[in-house]
């Protein structure tokens, strides 16, 4: 009897019935949590180059910082290994 690979849990995760992952297992997968600090991280940046380094009328707007948080968080996310 041969095993379909392609339906297979996630490392760390025990199907139940439904198939669907374990209750007690609530830790985020690495990419989840990198792509979240680098959220995080790039929205700091912002803040202190608006903050200390281009006063006045030449800070970054909020749509330059929101796309600089959208890529990174993509970038930082697609490099990250699952598991």
């Amino acid at each position: 009897m041969s095993v379909d690979k392609r339906i297979q849990p996630h490392p760390g995760q025990s199907p139940n019935s439904a198939g669907r992952a374990s209750p007690n297992k609530y830790v985020p997968y690495k990419k989840v949590s990198a792509g979240t600090l680098a959220g995080a991280l790039t929205i700091i940046l912002v803040w202190l180059v608006n903050s200390f380094v281009l006063v006045g009328d030449h800070a970054l707007t909020g749509e330059v910082a929101s796309a600089l948080t959208t890529v990174l968080t993509f970038v930082v996310s697609y490099m990250v290994p699952e598991a």
